[in-house]
């Protein structure tokens, strides 16, 4: 699919690019966006979205993807990548191209964190970010069976023998 320029590539939004799974309530949104000058990028599945296949209401484009009306309106000032996000090698090809993405890495929305079996990790960062009130990650998430021992004891009561027994199925 060819590129659609920005409906305001000057406009006051021109600065950022914006993500949209192409999900029907986003679709306004994005259009909005994009005439605001913001680059939308929509991620769509092979074969195109909903959008691209509704009923189109001009004579002799039944069936063709750029003919729906509603597709072409809401699409108009984006540009589109076809990742099929269920199938594990899109989902490495569209993660390795947004940790390249170079507004993420000048917003600094990566981080890097201490992981206890690998080391230090590369992480995606906060999405928001608030002035008055700065959060900020700390640790990677839990491994696999992290908390099993405190589950079994103190919220399942079992006694410490039983754990061990159980010893080979936890890790």
């Amino acid at each position: 699919m060819a590129p659609s320029p920005a409906a305001d590539p000057t406009g006051s939004l021109a600065h950022l690019r914006g993500l949209d799974f192409r999900t029907p309530l986003a679709e306004a949104t994005r259009r909005v966006l994009a005439d605001l000058g913001a680059e939308m990028i929509e991620v769509e599945p092979p074969g195109g979205c909903a959008a691209r296949i509704a009923p189109s209401l001009e004579a002799g484009r039944a069936g063709d993807p750029e003919g729906a009306l509603y597709g072409r309106t809401f699409g108009l000032g984006k540009r589109s990548a076809v990742h099929d996000l269920q199938e594990a090698r899109d989902r490495e090809r569209f993660l390795t191209e947004l940790r390249g993405d170079p507004q993420l890495e000048a917003r600094g929305f990566f981080v890097e964190l201490p992981h206890p079996r690998i080391g230090s990790a590369r992480y995606d960062g906060l999405v928001t970010r608030f002035s008055e009130t700065p959060a900020h990650l700390r640790w990677a998430g839990p491994t696999i069976g992290h908390d099993s021992f405190e589950v079994l004891a103190e919220i399942l009561g079992y006694a410490e023998h039983e754990i061990a027994e159980l010893s080979g199925v936890l890790s």
